[in-house]
């Protein structure tokens, strides 16, 4: 049986020959860019070293989270800091654990863990694994269930905040439990003081990735996490104000997304696990929040020697250290101004680069993540053995 080549075949054989050259052409003029809306998981990355050292010391103590969600879930600012806390003081001779509302997996990065019932009784392995914990975290409004099986099982409790807005009874208040209170920048205990023992551990950020990447050739202007709060509104005007420059909007990892820009010149993108990219694209990096406690974002853009613009937030101006321009969110006339000042070539542009390059060394050589270890074993852990931590 023969097989003739006729006129319609041979149309939709060229169609497809078309296609594919077609995407290899884009892939190849963009190796770097991160695929559109609608591939949120494109890019992996982990947040921990692919291999950690051994730890060869003494066994220090067993630290449990009691939580909703965690990096493996949610790759916000609270639940990236709970992680890297996780491995460091894994590192460190210290056994960790997670008690997980939404646990996916019986793992994340070498971190265990371990669902725990919801709106329930605990069940067994729960139990267990508090029976041998010697201090529990919270975060992220999770402080009730905390408090209550802190206060069942005779354990410290250490309650992070990343919101000026979180739990505030819990500051003022006593406890049948010891409570410690851990402030993500100095800032917050300003806003919010506490009757407890406090200490205060700044996030970390994995500063050599964002440093090794190749900055030079970007050209957009970009946004991470276009929810209203952070600005989602403020870059769409800012791409109709400036329609000679490109924007990227990238989706958060939660809350209602501002995506809908109705101008050529911005390109909005799904939540990734993996930054990296957009950096690597962009000239300009704002950061419009009304409200923020510390920027992580600002951070890893000044390690990857990128201009930061930031709102005009208690907790971004500790962070960033008069290391970026200041604009209030809702004036655009201000973030228009600035970006045209930083984004071109010539003094002011490198002194923002300089700038933001030494506010990373200072914060290089800080070691929140050690005094914080200290904390546990000399105040907090201290605390469950019989002496009263936060009596007056």
């Amino acid at each position: 049986m023969s097989f003739g080549w006729n006129t319609y075949t041979l149309l939709i054989v060229g169609v497809l020959v078309a296609a594919v050259v077609s995407l290899v052409c884009r892939k190849a003029l963009m190796p770097s860019a991160p695929d559109a809306l609608d591939h949120p998981q494109e890019h992996m990355f982990e947040l921990g070293s692919p291999v950690d050292p051994p730890y060869m010391g003494p066994h220090k103590g067993n630290f449990t989270w009691i939580m909703h969600s965690y990096a493996s879930t949610v790759k916000a600012g609270a639940e990236l800091m709970a992680h890297e806390i996780s491995k460091y003081l894994q590192r460190n001779g210290w056994t960790v654990q997670v008690l997980l509302y939404d646990c996916p997996a019986d793992e994340y990065d070498g971190v265990p863990l371990i669902r725990m019932p919801y709106q329930q009784p605990l069940d067994d392995r729960c139990k267990e694994i508090l029976s041998k914990t010697d201090v529990i975290g919270c975060q992220n409004l999770q402080a009730d269930e905390g408090l209550k099986i802190a206060e069942d099982f005779g354990l410290p409790i250490c309650f992070f905040l990343h919101l000026d807005i979180e739990k505030i009874d819990v500051l003022q208040q006593r406890w049948s439990a010891p409570v410690f209170v851990i402030y993500n920048a100095m800032t917050q205990h300003e806003i919010v003081p506490t009757i407890h023992p406090w200490t205060v551990v700044r996030p970390h950020i994995d500063y050599k990735k964002f440093e090794a990447l190749n900055t030079g050739k970007g050209e957009h202007i970009t946004l991470l996490n276009c929810i209203p709060n952070k600005g989602g509104h403020t870059i769409k005007a800012l791409a109709e104000l400036m329609p000679d420059h490109k924007f990227i909007g990238v989706r958060g990892g939660y809350g209602p997304q501002v995506i809908d820009g109705q101008t050529d010149n911005i390109t909005y993108y799904a939540h990734t696990d993996n930054p990296l990219p957009f950096y690597e694209n962009s000239r300009v990096i704002i950061m419009p929040s009304k409200s923020e406690s510390w920027g992580r974002v600002a951070l890893e853009a000044m390690a990857a020697g990128i201009p930061v613009i930031v709102g005009d937030t208690p907790g971004l101006r500790e962070c960033t250290n008069n290391a970026t321009p200041i604009c209030q969110q809702e004036d655009v006339g201000c973030w228009e101004r600035e970006i045209r000042r930083l984004y071109a070539d010539g003094p002011d542009r490198t002194a923002a680069i300089e700038r933001g390059y030494k506010r990373i060394a200072e914060l290089k050589a800080a070691k929140d993540y050690e005094n914080f270890e200290k904390f546990l074993l000399e105040t907090a852990i201290p605390a469950k053995k019989g002496r009263a931590a936060d009596t007056v």
